[in-house]
């Protein structure tokens, strides 16, 4: 499995591009790949919002979802996933992005961390 996905020219491009937006972004992202799909969900926003296109990334988890226990333990509160996608955004995001209006050359760029339960959704 190790070598799954390399080589396609999809998996290279976007790897290409999350390079060059973290390397081109001082701001939200501190650096590195060590997550890939935060990272490339960040940088994406990022490139989207540098073609002048206005984002909000939210980060959305379902709170008491039973039917992820086979997963672990579900989060029950708003607190505990955000406690959690922070720490897991470590030094990847900067937490002064989390919830604010980033200014990506004139361009917002939002990155919202949010919960729902099932009774919210009707």
């Amino acid at each position: 499995m190790a070598s799954a996905g390399r080589g396609t020219r999809k998996t290279r491009n976007t790897r290409r591009l999350v390079g060059l937006t973290f390397g081109e972004a001082p701001y939200p992202v501190a650096g590195g790949a060590y997550c890939y799909q935060l990272c490339n969900r960040v940088a994406w926003a990022w490139n989207l919002a540098d073609l002048g296109v206005p984002v909000v990334l939210v980060y959305l988890s379902f709170l008491n979802a039973a039917e992820m226990l086979d997963q672990g333990q579900p989060f029950s509160t708003a607190q505990m996933w955000e406690d959690c996608l922070r720490h897991h955004a470590q030094g990847l995001v900067r937490e002064t992005a989390w919830g604010g209006r980033l200014d990506v050359l004139g361009t917002l760029l939002g990155l919202l961390v949010r919960s729902v339960t099932d009774q919210q959704l009707g």
